[in-house]
């Protein structure tokens, strides 16, 4: 069984707008902070709690407390629930997204798992209200680690324990961020790239060659995987081609 680990923020959904005003709100109504830089490529890690982190000591020039982190928290998740209310297609999903991670869960040969930078409870409202399944679906978040690759790698062990599986043949992570490009190299996975908000440009200039905008290309994206499936197995010196899975 091979593993698909999909990030969520400008991978699945259209949100990453969405979450810098969250995250704007909560800063300016919790800390009175009003201004902030929002250009993620350039802090450490890029998770919710890390970013947290990263701001307050940016402009407050100390760490922030365990409770101003709940408070935060708290105050983003409200945010987005308000926003489910008021402007539900800041939820939309990347195009063709839904239909390609509903046929994914569909196959024999594919498990699938959400790696996510973003607090676990706003990870799930954030898939159900775009209309995302997320029953028994193996997801770790920045409640695990406020490092990519460790949220990566809980995201991973989810995964086997779920479909009871001792390894995976391969993995592949499919991001939109040069962050997730760099997590992925570390832990020595497949990474297929989304440029949805800027065509791939930051992932070109990290040598990805196989970048998607969207979904909707659903052959482009599975044959893709079937290439990373077939090399695996050319690897290990079986070659005959298989199929990971094809599109109905």
């Amino acid at each position: 069984m091979h593993l698909i680990m999909f990030d969520l923020d400008g991978t699945l959904l259209k949100s990453t707008t969405l979450d810098i005003h969250c995250f704007a709100g909560a800063l300016s109504s919790v800390l009175g902070i009003e201004d902030f830089d929002s250009d993620w490529t350039d802090f450490k890690y890029v998770t919710d709690e890390a970013i947290v982190s990263e701001i307050v000591a940016r402009q407050l020039n100390r760490p922030a407390t365990p409770q101003e982190k709940i408070a935060l928290r708290t105050k983003v998740l409200q945010l987005l629930e308000s926003q489910t209310r008021t402007n539900r297609e800041n939820f939309a999903p990347i195009p063709g997204a839904l239909d390609l991670f509903s046929l994914l869960r569909k196959t024999r040969t594919c498990a699938v798992a959400i790696a996510t930078g973003c607090w676990q409870e706003s990870a799930l409202l954030k898939l159900s209200t775009a209309g995302f399944d997320t029953a028994n679906l193996p997801i770790a978040s920045a409640d695990d680690s406020h490092r990519r690759e460790e949220i990566m790698s809980t995201a991973y062990t989810r995964a086997l324990d779920f479909w009871g599986e001792r390894e995976f043949e391969t993995v592949t992570y499919v991001g939109d961020g040069v962050w997730d490009l760099k997590a992925s190299r570390k832990l020595g996975y497949h990474f297929i790239g989304i440029g949805f908000y800027d065509d791939g440009a930051p992932l070109r200039q990290q040598g990805v060659s196989f970048i998607l905008n969207d979904f909707q290309d659903q052959k482009a994206f599975f044959d893709r995987v079937n290439e990373i499936w077939n090399h695996n197995h050319a690897m290990k010196s079986d070659k005959s081609e298989q199929t990971v899975c094809m599109p109905e």
